[in-house]
This record gives C-alpha cells, structure tokens and sequence, in this order.
C-alpha cells in the first residue's frame, strides 16, 4: 500500500469514479498489484481482473480478503477465549453450561478455529467447578474411547441424578424445618 500511495495512487484504491475515470493509472495499480501477488498465495484474487486491468477492483478483492481474513481470526479467537470461560459453578443450570458450550464449540469449528474435538473433550469437564461433579469428572477421564457427544450424554445423565438428589434434599431440609417449628416441648418444669 505504501508504495502504491507513494507513487501517487492513492485516488485509484479509494475512490472508484477515479479510478475509471484515469484508466492509465488504475492499469498500473493493477500491474504492481499483479506483481507483488505473483508467486503468493491471493494471486488468483487479482488474476480476475486480468481480461480489464482493474486496479482499484483487484484493490478491493485483496482488502476484502484479507480483511476478511483478520476479521474471521478476531472472532475464532473470541469464542476460543468464551471456551474457555464458559464454566459451570454450583447452583448453576447443568443444561445452560450445555448449550453454551456446545453452541460456542461449534461457532468455533466453523470459524476454523483450530479445536480439535480432543481439546473440546477436555476442556468441558476441565470447565466444572461444582463439587457434586468431582467423581464424574475422574471416572470419565478414564474414558479414553468417547467421542464429545458421548461426554455430553454421560454428563446429562449425572446432571439428572445431582438435580435429583439436591431436590430431594431441599424438599428434606424444608420438611425438617417444619417441623422443627411444630415442635413443642411436651414436659413441664416444677
């Protein structure tokens, strides 16, 4: 770019009427834009103009593509770094951390985020913090041969059972409470 904008080309990469309308110029833009991407790999980018000798077309394509490019690296990296905050805690909805999960692991894998499925599989029991899980958590490591969806199915069946039981205990610890306030001594003092 600094050398196109030095030798005092810098109407034709942004300002398109010029372009067109100084047609010699825009033909040497696209010539040193021809020359610089000959042996890289966005020359078949700027080969699509070489029938017209578009400079400030060729220009385009290469600040799309390479925008693009940056721009599809800005956000593989954001929802790597979700990833890997994406945590569940105690108290926290187990089907929430799911779906969260899963739903980033994905955007991910389309943004060629480079997470191979190993990474996911350890990575998302190595994101729960909630105690309850600690067992689950060491027996599914030993589980060398699941894929992550077979991770996710062993993960919801536990999150039931957990669900299950700290209902049961809630439901236990209201019933003491009642009766604990129902309670009244039976004996008299003299």
């Amino acid at each position: 770019m600094n050398t196109l904008i030095a030798g005092g080309y810098r109407e034709v990469i942004h300002t398109p009427c010029y372009a067109y309308n100084h047609d010699t110029e825009n033909k040497i833009v696209y010539t040193l834009l021809a020359a610089a991407t000959i042996d890289g790999f966005a020359r078949h980018m700027v080969a699509k103009y070489d029938d017209e000798k578009d400079g400030y077309a060729a220009w385009r394509t290469l600040v799309t593509l390479f925008d693009g490019e940056s721009h599809m690296i800005s956000t593989a990296k954001r929802l790597r770094d979700k990833l890997y905050t994406t945590c569940l805690y105690t108290g926290r909805s187990p089907d929430r951390y799911i779906d969260v999960f899963l739903a980033t692991y994905r955007d991910l894998t389309s943004h060629d985020g480079h997470m191979e499925e190993p990474e996911a599989i350890n990575l998302f029991p190595d994101n729960i913090h909630d105690e309850d899980y600690t067992a689950w958590k060491m027996a599914i490591r030993l589980h060398k041969d699941l894929d992550l969806d077979e991770h996710i199915h062993k993960f919801c069946e536990r999150a039931d059972s957990i669900t299950t039981a700290r209902g049961a205990k809630k439901k236990l610890s209201q019933h003491l409470r009642c009766l604990k306030r129902s309670y009244t001594p039976t004996f008299k003092l003299q």
